[in-house]
């Protein structure tokens, strides 16, 4: 698997971290993905091991979403070239500088959306689209307790219902070379949710 080489993915994983208040919930989280031909069910997962909890027939298949997700996050999330930048927008201690020189500070991996590995109606078993998710600890932040792509789409907050969400939430996502600002992240969030054309990042019922 392609890795970093200018970002410890180690530091990354979420070590001791929690949740906001508002994000107590099950480590999975179903999800009904419609507005394309037939549903499809995901979840979100903090972890490897509350996926294989969850799957525990699919253990590769949840430990390569979380290694991809890594992967997705120092290569394509964003980077600020202060780490109170970071923290303003994700919390504290959930920032991480990288190996370079001079170094840029990035938000750590919050959790994974899995396409379901028993819905093999679209996928077969040996690939299930998964995607990185970032979660703001900050609550000074327009972000606190939403879910994000690296790229900045808004999955809204999680209550334990089911969301819909368009099949791009699972395309590759750009790599990034250039810094951003404090705020800038959630500004973009919030530009690219009010552009949407669609309101299908709000939860159904």
């Amino acid at each position: 698997m392609k890795r970093s080489l200018r970002i410890n993915l180690e530091r990354m994983r979420k070590t001791g971290a929690t949740l906001p208040p508002k994000l107590t919930l099950a480590a999975a989280i179903s999800i009904t993905m419609s507005g394309c031909s037939g549903s499809r069910e995901s979840a979100f997962y903090q972890d490897v091991a509350s996926c294989i909890k969850h799957n525990p027939a699919h253990a590769a298949q949840c430990s390569s979403a979380y290694e991809d997700a890594l992967d997705e996050v120092s290569r394509s999330g964003p980077r600020y070239r202060q780490m109170a930048d970071c923290t303003a927008e994700f919390g504290v201690n959930q920032c991480i500088a990288s190996d370079s020189t001079p170094p840029y500070y990035m938000p750590k991996v919050g959790g994974f959306l899995l396409q379901d590995p028993d819905d093999d109606d679209h996928y077969n078993s040996y690939y299930h689209p998964s995607t990185a998710v970032l979660v703001s600890h900050s609550t000074t932040s327009p972000l606190y307790g939403r879910y994000t792509t690296v790229d900045g789409s808004d999955l809204g907050r999680p209550s334990g219902g089911r969301f819909s969400t368009p099949k791009s939430v699972f395309s590759s996502k750009p790599a990034v070379t250039r810094t951003i600002s404090r705020g800038g992240f959630g500004s973009s969030v919030v530009a690219k949710s009010r552009s949407s054309s669609s309101s299908s990042w709000s939860f159904g019922s």
